[in-house]
């Protein structure tokens, strides 16, 4: 599956990579399924697509939480995990020089509609054995607080409602890796 198409038809990107094992709760289902812990990842730099659909690239910080471990090395090699969850934060407060640093709370936008001077985009994911897309669903409220960013690493919460209907909420504190935005174009199923 090729990711640049999977960013930009999904808003997001649905395969990252953890580096070592990251914390995050998540409360509540989307679309019936509850997001477990396996790893976590967080990135800062530029995407394309991924906030307006189109090939200008933002600059943004993206967190992704998922079902699946050891993913830093599948990300390392070109791998997207098969049979995976993912919940994928992209933030972003028009900073055109950096990406975000700026900690406190993104308002979810739903791409539609005028965005908020620090907004997120928030896509979960679910995917069959082919690395496809078996269910997807969009948060269309809520926001997300960022707390810590460091070398890469940005921790926070988050309090999201989905098109769905399904709310959930939770934390979340992975640690950075450098693959994340290299991948975008050039994956396979692993």
């Amino acid at each position: 599956m090729n990711l640049c198409r999977a960013l930009i038809g999904s808003a997001l990107l649905p395969l990252v990579a953890s580096c070592g094992s990251s914390p995050f709760t998540v409360n509540g289902t989307i679309n019936g399924s509850s997001l477990k812990p396996g790893d976590a990842v967080s990135a800062l730099g530029a995407v394309a697509g991924a906030v307006a659909l189109d090939l200008i690239p933002y600059n943004a910080a993206v967190v992704v939480l998922s079902n699946s471990s050891g993913l830093c090395a599948s990300a390392s090699s070109g791998k997207e995990p098969k049979s995976s969850q993912f919940l994928t934060l992209a933030l972003n407060d028009h900073n055109l020089t950096f990406p975000p640093s700026v900690l406190g709370t993104y308002s979810v936008w739903p791409l539609t509609g005028p965005q908020p001077a620090k907004f997120v985009v928030v896509q979960y994911t679910l995917s069959d054995a082919n690395c496809l897309p078996v269910q997807s669903d969009r948060a269309i409220s809520g926001t997300v607080t960022i707390t810590s960013i460091g070398n890469g690493d940005v921790s926070g919460n988050f309090d999201l409602t989905f098109d769905s209907g399904d709310h959930v909420s939770g934390s979340f504190s992975p640690k950075n890796c450098y693959t994340l935005f290299a991948l975008l174009g050039n994956s396979t199923c692993g």
